[in-house]
């Protein structure tokens, strides 16, 4: 159907037997009937028509495993999970992206009669940054692109703008490996029906699936094993390198290392001082700023009330009609709060706090690296080449927390937090308060429809702000959610850096003082057995880089 379908996580996959398998979120487990599977697998249509976000999220099912004997792909151990969808609430979100973490390859299901519209194209590149774990456009070799509802589009013309508006955006985002065939244009509605045309563009489609998972996903894995082997072998070479080194570790280096470890300590605590006082001045700007923006916001809502419709009739749909003009009502408060979470939160309040912590943090790092220049020659090479490791690192992670904050990320998340914690139990309340105040009333003029609907609209907009504004505490804590949030992910990079950095100290000291109790001829025997070590890892070393070559 046309509308959100998935209700719940379903796993497709082999079984000698048909049977569906229902898991419950508290340990149960029970074989259900296939009607009852059509039953639970499917979001509520009136829900999903509703968009009721509270129907969507409470679901007792934990997963429907659904085995039959006829699924050819999956005889070998292969499983399709059909996830709930993208950016259609909080919690269905978080579902899907759990599952990214652990897949072989994702499926990108998009239509093509309204291809990629703006939200779409941040959340297709949020999927391809969660399967190469990264934020700097590296291309997901396990990404397949599907193009849906091709049969809705009846000329030659819509097809070639279709094809070359997600060639193009696939191309400049560098979503996907060039000739991998990972674009596929299919209608799954018309294979269903077995149309010639469509059932082979879906055969051309499953056939790529299968020899990605059969061939190209080993290679894959392959590389990927050996390149995490060439970091490791990388990072051994360095720790024995400081073994070598600090085995005669002087009192003075001693002193040196402690004052070194003062230092990250003192820089941590002058990272985190900084932090929360930049956070504590953006959410009192951000106060201030949604205070003034809640002044107009009536205002406002009561001019996009003007082009707000209906073609509920107020004689025989009297609830719908009301229903209808409570859920735009909602939506247009949702509009102005995305808006404003782009336009002044993340815009002009959070990028430009945030990009000093980052530049102070990055400040504080390479001070920490320029000072560890000042300890002993037998030891400084090793830890600088440590430094610059974890300082790489950081920048990793910082660059990484900008995913939840790229295009509009912010502005969803203000406008859907807001929407669990406010509107999902108010909308009963307004459709009920509104439909006794204005049902009343209905005889007194049941041919003037543009009154009633006027009517209904103002006693809509008059009862929804009473409700919202007792929402104002609830509002005030998700945005404070958000921006602290935003701190938090950079504070936990900085931290783990400083962590790290301490932690080579410490173990520069722990070595000295194991080597202060051993005699020289045991030391002796230790370098040569070091040496030793160091000349096998070597030898790894260069022959998983020439693997990675072949």
């Amino acid at each position: 159907r046309a509308i959100p379908c998935s209700g719940t996580i379903t796993t497709l996959r082999y079984g000698k037997r048909k049977q569906v398998i229902c898991r419950y979120k508290d340990g149960r487990q029970e074989e259900i009937s296939i009607d009852e599977y059509k039953t639970k697998a499917s979001i509520p249509k009136a829900a999903a028509v509703n968009n009721c976000g509270d129907e969507l999220a409470s679901s007792e099912i934990e997963e429907l495993i659904f085995e039959h004997p006829d699924l050819e792909l999956c005889k070998s151990g292969v499983e399709i999970i059909d996830s709930p969808g993208l950016n259609e609430h909080p919690d269905r979100t978080a579902i899907t992206e759990r599952l990214l973490k652990d897949t072989d390859a994702a499926l990108f299901l998009t239509n093509a009669s309204r291809l990629l519209p703006e939200k779409e194209k941040e959340l297709i590149q949020d999927v391809r940054n969660q399967l190469t774990n990264s934020t700097d456009k590296l291309r997901a070799e396990n990404l397949f692109i599907l193009v849906n509802f091709m049969d809705l589009l009846d000329n030659d013309e819509d097809r070639q703008d279709v094809t070359q508006r997600l060639e193009e955006f696939v191309t400049r985002e560098k979503l996907i490996v060039p000739n991998k065939n990972r674009v596929h244009y299919i209608s799954a509605k018309a294979a269903l029906k077995k149309q010639d045309e469509y059932l082979q563009s879906f055969r051309a489609f499953t056939q790529a699936l299968e020899q990605f998972l059969t061939v190209e996903r080993g290679s894959l894995e392959v590389n990927q094993i050996v390149n995490q082997l060439t970091n490791l072998t990388q990072i051994v070479l360095i720790e024995l390198s400081q073994i070598e080194n600090d085995i005669d570790l002087s009192e003075t280096a001693q002193k040196q290392i402690l004052e070194q470890i003062g230092e990250a300590s003192g820089r941590d605590v002058r990272i985190i001082d900084l932090a929360g006082q930049l956070m504590d001045e953006v959410i009192e700007q951000a106060i201030e700023s949604i205070e003034k923006w809640d002044e107009g916001l009536k205002g406002r809502i009561v001019v996009k009330s003007l082009c707000w419709h209906s073609e509920y009739s107020h004689i025989w749909d009297q609830k719908r009609l009301v229903a209808d003009y409570t859920n735009q009502f909602v939506a247009s408060i949702k509009e102005e709060v995305d808006q404003w979470s782009n336009d002044e939160l993340k815009t002009k309040m959070l990028s430009p706090a945030l990009k000093i912590l980052e530049e102070f943090i990055q400040e504080e790092l390479t001070a920490l690296q320029s000072s560890s220049s000042n300890l002993p020659k037998e030891i400084n090479t090793r830890f600088s080449n440590q430094l610059k490791l974890i300082i790489n690192g950081i920048n990793d992670g910082i660059s990484g927390t900008g995913g939840f904050f790229g295009g509009g990320a912010a502005g969803v998340a203000l406008a859907a937090g807001l929407y669990v914690f406010t509107f999902v139990a108010i909308v009963p309340i307004i459709i009920a308060a509104v439909a006794a105040a204005i049902f009343s009333s209905f005889g007194l003029g049941l041919l003037d429809v543009d009154g009633i609907h006027n009517k209904i609209k103002a006693e809509v907009i008059t009862k929804g702000f009473e409700k919202f504004d007792e929402s104002t505490e609830i509002i005030i804590e998700r945005i404070s959610e958000v921006i602290a949030s935003a701190f938090d992910s950079r504070l936990e990079a900085a931290d783990e850096a400083i962590k790290q950095i301490i932690a080579c100290y410490e173990n520069a000291l722990e070595m000295n003082e194991k080597n202060s109790r051993i005699s020289l001829d045991q030391a002796k025997a230790d370098k040569l057995w070091i040496t030793q070590k160091r000349v096998e890892l070597e030898g790894l070393r260069d022959s998983v880089e020439a693997m990675v070559k072949i």
